[in-house]
């Protein structure tokens, strides 16, 4: 389900933005001895698709000054708000979103893009549910200045331009396999979270 204006994004803050976020983060990949990549979620790459791979921002409200974290709120309860308006279309998922996970932001540039998967794929990295028991997707378009990048779902056949502020929410499972196409020109960032069920820890999705 696709949310036109959900928040308003200042591009030239946008960009300090993603500078200072960029200070705070660990390396996103970690070569391996068979010289594959593995990346913080467990899913292992060669070099090449490491290349082509978006770039991943973590610790969004972590050592921020205020008007980052005010930013990093606008983001988060825009997100949870788009949940609650999802669930009323579709009460019967409501039940089975306990927790939501930390969010982070996908960068794309030039070459970057992913191919057709779904969201409850399990790496090669640490044992966790979060990704078996994600039950929804949410993804929030914080820039679009770009040729590509569209947003694909496989079932049924969709396709969507990136727009500055509309957000997507989706299946987790099968149902919702998505892919991103690849950055021809310019710039793609997204901002992500993912909503689920089980045991595994998580702020309550609805605070």
């Amino acid at each position: 389900m696709e949310f036109n204006d959900v928040i308003e994004v200042d591009q030239d803050f946008l960009s300090g933005w993603i500078e200072r976020r960029k200070a705070q983060q660990p390396d996103d990949y970690i070569l391996q001895d068979d010289g594959t990549y593995l990346n913080r979620g467990g899913y292992r790459f060669t070099a090449e698709e490491v290349e082509m791979s978006p770039g991943r921002l973590l610790r969004l409200d972590h050592e921020v000054n205020d008007e980052d974290l005010k930013f990093f709120h606008t983001m988060y309860e825009g997100m949870g708000e788009c949940v609650r308006r999802y669930i009323s279309h579709f009460p019967e998922v409501g039940p089975c979103i306990w927790w939501r996970t930390q969010p982070h932001v996908a960068t794309y540039g030039v070459t970057a893009g992913m191919g057709f998967h779904h969201d409850n794929l399990i790496g090669d990295g640490e044992a966790s549910e979060t990704s078996l028991m994600t039950v929804l997707t949410g993804s929030l378009i914080l820039r679009d200045t770009c040729e590509g990048g569209n947003l694909q779902f496989k079932y049924p056949n969709l396709d969507f331009k990136p727009k500055t502020g509309s957000a997507f929410i989706y299946s987790a499972g099968y149902l919702g396999t998505h892919a991103v196409t690849d950055i021809t020109s310019g710039h793609r960032v997204s901002y992500l979270e993912f909503f689920g069920q089980g045991n595994q820890p998580g702020a309550d999705p609805f605070q």
